[in-house]
This record gives C-alpha cells, structure tokens and sequence, in this order.
C-alpha cells in the first residue's frame, strides 16, 4: 500500500487501481479527514495525505464503494507512513467486516484494472 509497484513477494493479495474518495479518522478520535485512495486491496489500501498518522495507529475509513451511494466502514492500523501517504492494512475483527470488504474489492475489481503485481 504504497502507492507504487512493490515487488511481487512482498503481497499476499492482489491490489487495485482505485481513485476512491475516503474518509478517514483514528479510532479512538473524532476528527474525520477526507482523502483519496489510490489502490485497494482485500489486506489493505493506500491513502493519499498530507497528514499520515505514525505507524501502528488504528484507523476508522468509510469508503464507498464504485457506484455506490452508502459508504463501507473498515478497521485497520497503519504499516507506514511516508510524506505522501500511508500505507493501511485492514483489520476486520468479525464475517461481517470480511465479507463486507471482499464486496468493496470486488466492486473495485469489476471497475479497475489490477496493478501488474502478481498475486
């Protein structure tokens, strides 16, 4: 979730293209950022911000989803942190968060083109 292209070893899931708006916030606060992804996948995304938060905080993003009007709430820490972003690897602690994440990449596949990343 960097905005690049890593090395193919270094994923355990495909990633996607994705230029989703986002809202984001840590969980334990209120203020709530808006932000851009630009690639998503079912084991993390990568936002576009000019205020990444410090490795290993918990997050909160509400993303909707291509063509949808209702936003999907998902849990996640952050990997990295860099000046141009961070890197958020998702935590869905139930079946529901699961499931509900694999319908956003889904949707997000069924729209994009995937990164030339192998699996």
């Amino acid at each position: 979730a960097r905005g690049e292209f890593p090395h193919s070893a270094q994923r355990r899931c495909r990633r996607f293209f994705a230029q989703l708006g986002v809202h984001w916030r840590q969980k334990e606060e209120r203020d709530e950022y808006r932000s851009q992804l630009s690639d998503i996948g079912e084991g993390g995304a990568f936002i576009n911000t000019r205020r990444p938060l410090p490795v290993g905080s918990k997050v909160i993003l509400d993303v909707c989803p291509p063509g949808g009007e209702v936003g999907v709430a998902i849990e996640g820490r952050i990997a990295w942190s860099g000046g141009d972003g961070m890197g958020v690897e998702f935590r869905c602690r139930d079946r529901g968060g699961a499931r509900r994440l694999k319908e956003l990449v889904r949707r997000v596949e069924a729209n994009t083109k995937q990164l030339p990343i192998a699996v």
